[in-house]
């Protein structure tokens, strides 16, 4: 990397500290407190039981540097955060994952995790697009990559949207079933997940037609946790987006344990950003980081992202 490549990248990072940090109001629609860091997971349920001495290693990915696949170590009042709810309305809207205990075979609690997870990369993908639009405005970087970042970012968050509808219209009125979800409890894995991934791929979504093209995609919402000595995983879904989300997801769920397991770390690696792992699963794959910035390298390139990965997380 030459030297203007450094002070690019260096007043990059700064921009970015800078739009991060600020502050935001609450997610809420009709609320204008300032938003809290509010957790996509409860840290003393989950996290605190795979951490060592308050700290996990959180997957990072570095967009602007050369080998962009990173573990970071990070305290557990650190990690899944985002400045989302104010105090009363994070609260409020998930106390019964909070404070109550958690059925994972219950349709309206997964909503709930969906309701969170969606409002987080809802959040996200809006600091994205600001924090791009400003280095466009002080002409840092390449402004053209950064217009077509926006405009993903925007038609991700439009595709969001609707699907937040649907969750929360399904809190209301769980009779509605319009998601299908599939929950499973396998050995305990060292690591928290709770994120979404798009189920089409590239290569399918150039097929479309453009009139299925223009309905949003198939977000699927993922959550891989510890849980009495286990690890609970549980995908939830519209199923009314894509029916063969449903078969394939569904012929998934009855892999025998060791393949199911395989095809969530493939998922982990290839597709989800948002998990963390214990000390003991970090001293197993840590000299693995170059390994999986290829993965990652070649999962941003390909057109098919559910290609066969020759690598196991927890093997």
């Amino acid at each position: 990397m030459t030297k203007d490549e450094i002070k690019i990248l260096a007043k990059i990072e700064k921009e970015k500290k800078r739009v991060y940090n600020k502050s935001r109001k609450c997610f809420h629609p009709f609320c204008d407190k300032t938003a809290i860091n509010s957790h996509v997971l409860q840290k003393n349920a989950f996290i605190s039981a795979i951490a060592d001495e308050g700290h996990v290693y959180e997957y990072e990915h570095l967009p602007f540097k050369e080998q962009n696949f990173h573990f970071k170590k990070s305290g557990i009042n650190e990690v899944f955060t985002f400045k989302g709810f104010c105090s009363f309305h994070d609260d409020f809207l998930f106390r019964d994952i909070e404070k109550k205990e958690i059925n994972f075979y219950d349709y309206k609690t997964l909503l709930i995790f969906a309701h969170r997870i969606l409002a987080q990369e809802i959040t996200k993908k809006k600091n994205v697009i600001e924090f791009h639009e400003s280095l466009i405005q002080k002409n840092i970087g390449d402004s053209q990559f950064f217009k077509e970042n926006i405009s993903g970012q925007r038609l991700g968050i439009q595709d969001a949207n609707y699907t937040l509808k649907k969750v929360l219209n399904n809190i209301k009125n769980p009779e509605l079933k319009e998601f299908n979800f599939h929950t499973r409890e396998i050995k305990q894995l060292e690591i928290c997940a709770s994120g979404p991934y798009t189920f089409e791929t590239t290569r399918e979504q150039n097929e479309m037609h453009p009139e299925i093209y223009a309905l949003p995609l198939t977000d699927i919402f993922v959550n891989i946790l510890p849980t009495n000595g286990n690890t609970t995983v549980s995908f939830c879904y519209l199923n009314s987006n894509n029916l063969k989300c449903n078969t394939y997801i569904k012929s998934k769920f009855q892999l025998p344990e060791v393949e199911f397991i395989k095809f969530l770390s493939d998922i982990l690696v290839a597709q989800m950003e948002n998990w963390v792992i214990s000390t003991t699963l970090y001293e197993k794959v840590k000299e693995d980081e170059k390994i999986l910035f290829n993965i990652t390298q070649q999962a941003f390139n390909t057109d098919d992202e559910r290609f066969e990965i020759d690598y196991n997380l927890f093997k």
